[in-house]
């Protein structure tokens, strides 16, 4: 019987034991999204860790914990991101690295954050191509194609001077970073495999350095920039300058006939690559030419031309070796004493502000010659050297002639350029010439003449015109009239010819014909009609005057205008 009461007890109870141990439900925990890995870049600088944060907890916030380096730092949490800086790596020398920390929320640990950091370690190659008295040719060749870089050329001992080639380095980069321009190191870094010729005064007894860093920016653009990868350099010495000489640096030719001249020359300290070259100046281009250079004997060969003139000639021949002092050779021709001895009597009857009048008298009435006139400037010029053999080489080559081909007395001849009538002083000249027309042959006879200022202008004979510096108004009132205004032409020309230009497109002045300006050049006026003024507001236009020396003239010698001004 008490076994049974027993067993039924245990059957009561046994549920209900079970009941009293069972775990509760767990409850929805927060959790985090996030990224746990950050490869940051070897400049360093600011970063942003952005994040969700699922089944938050009301009260509690997002916190870092456990930083394991100093180099992750300024922590700063908000409600979408992390915030953190990161230090650079880009000490010389400097290895690869990772640090960690960790986001706590509600006091649990909800992520493991690892953040790596690279290096811009390499080497740089450096090759010398080919150097002169004051350039090297070169190519840098980096191991790490991404790494940018400065390079440059200074003394060797001026790099030691200021602590070897790594502090070097900084201190070129800051000068390229405070320089006069603003910070310009951007412009003088490079990357990848370069080649180039750098330029200085090179100093030849001096041992140079050729030299290559590895120079990066920080994040932080006002810091001095870093050199994160170990200097290179090549050493080498510029070419002391070479020095050019002559046998001789002038030569006097004795015959006016044409051949040719040789000149010998010598190079101290040569180079390979230097260039030897020849230029003739402008005062002997004409008579001397074909110039050839011969290396192998050191000669310098040309060609002159037969002087067909009465006069000494000379042209003057540059040369000059890559950085060498630039040499003269000057080579003389005597006059051609077989030209006729021809002289011409030359007399100025009448000078204007643009023209001469001239009588010209040659003492062989047989010959033909030219007569002709300069500007003064102009024959005094570089390209003429005030030379009076170089006036019928500027004749005979000239696109239009300058010069009248006379023979015989020529008595009242109009000589008139007027290209050159800004210059007051002329010169005025005549000299033999053959029967091709080609070539003077006799010397240049000239006289300086000095030009006047009698230029036509303009004058308004009518007191109702009212006259200023810079205008000319005639003003009237608003009816219909007939105006007739007079003008006159101060040092008019015998030949001088008026021209009116009239108004476009204008309805002040008009006639029932359509010709708007009547002109007497007899009487020297001009008339028009004005038309009645109804617009109820002033009006004005303008009538030209245009003057010149003859009726076939390009350009005008005067101008003026005449401003009709109407009342409303």
């Amino acid at each position: 019987m008490k076994k049974i009461l027993w067993k039924l007890l245990v059957a009561v109870l046994l549920p209900l034991a079970f009941v009293g141990c069972e775990e509760p439900a767990e409850e929805n925990l927060p959790t985090i999204q996030v990224g746990t890995e950050v490869d940051a870049p070897v400049e360093g600088g600011p970063h942003a860790l952005v994040y969700s944060l699922e089944n938050p907890t009301e009260g509690e916030s997002l916190a870092v914990e456990a930083i394991s380096a100093e180099w992750l730092h300024d922590f700063v949490v908000s409600e979408e991101a992390v915030g953190f800086v990161i230090d650079d790596n880009l000490a010389l020398g400097a290895t690869s690295r990772e640090a960690t920390f960790e986001l706590h929320y509600g006091g649990r640990s909800l992520a493991l954050i690892t953040v790596r950091q690279g290096t811009l370690d390499g080497t740089f190659a450096v090759e010398v191509h080919k150097v002169t008295p004051e350039t090297v040719e070169f190519t840098i060749t980096p191991s790490n194609p991404s790494i940018t870089y400065l390079v440059n050329v200074a003394p060797k001992s001026y790099i030691e001077e200021h602590g070897g080639l790594e502090k070097y380095a900084l201190i070129e980069a800051d000068v390229y970073r405070k320089s006069f321009y603003g910070d310009i190191l951007d412009d003088y870094l490079l990357s990848g495999t370069v080649t180039k010729t750098i330029t200085i005064q090179g100093a030849p007894e001096e041992p140079m350095w050729l030299w290559v860093a590895g120079v990066v920016r920080a994040a932080d653009q006002e810091r001095t920039p870093v050199v994160a990868a170990e200097p290179a350099y090549e050493e080498f010495q510029f070419y002391p300058y070479p020095i050019l000489s002559l046998q001789s640096y002038s030569h006097h030719l004795e015959s006016t006939e044409a051949g040719t001249l040789s000149v010998r020359y010598s190079i101290e300290n040569p180079f390979e690559g230097g260039e030897l070259k020849v230029e003739i100046a402008d005062d002997g281009q004409s008579w001397v030419r074909n110039v050839v250079i011969n290396e192998s004997d050191r000669t310098i060969s040309f060609d002159y031309d037969e002087n067909l003139y009465a006069i000494e000639r000379k042209a003057t021949i540059y040369i000059h070796y890559d950085y060498s002092e630039v040499c003269e050779f000057v080579l003389t021709q005597v006059a051609n004493l077989g030209t006729k001895d021809i002289n011409f009597e030359i007399v100025v009857k009448e000078v204007h502000y643009d023209r001469v009048v001239v009588d010209c008298v040659p003492d062989d009435l047989e010959v033909e010659y030219v007569l002709g006139a300069i500007a003064k400037r102009d024959f005094e010029s570089a390209s003429h050297n005030s030379d009076p053999t170089k006036i019928p080489e500027l004749d005979l080559v000239a696109t239009y002639p300058t010069y009248e081909i006379l023979s015989g007395s020529q008595s009242g001849v109009t000589l008139q350029n007027t290209a050159i009538s800004y210059d007051t002083n002329w010169y005025i000249y005549a000299y033999a010439i053959n029967d091709t027309h080609d070539a003077a042959i006799s010397e240049v006879k000239m006289v300086l003449t000095e030009l006047v200022e009698d230029r036509p202008y303009f004058v308004w004979d009518d007191e109702r015109i009212v006259v200023t510096e810079y205008s000319n108004t005639l003003s009237v009132d608003n009816t219909q009239q007939t105006v007739t205004v007079k003008y006159s032409v101060a040092n008019n020309h015998p030949t001088g010819v008026v021209v009116i230009e009239e108004p476009y497109d204008d309805t002040l002045i008009k006639d029932e014909s359509g010709k708007r300006v009547s002109h007497n050049p007899e009487a020297q006026t001009i008339t028009f009609t004005v038309s009645a003024n109804t617009t109820k507001r002033a009006r004005s236009t303008f009538i030209y005057l245009k003057y010149f020396s003859s009726e076939g003239d390009d350009y005008s010698d005067a101008n003026t205008s005449l401003k009709i001004s109407q009342s409303r």
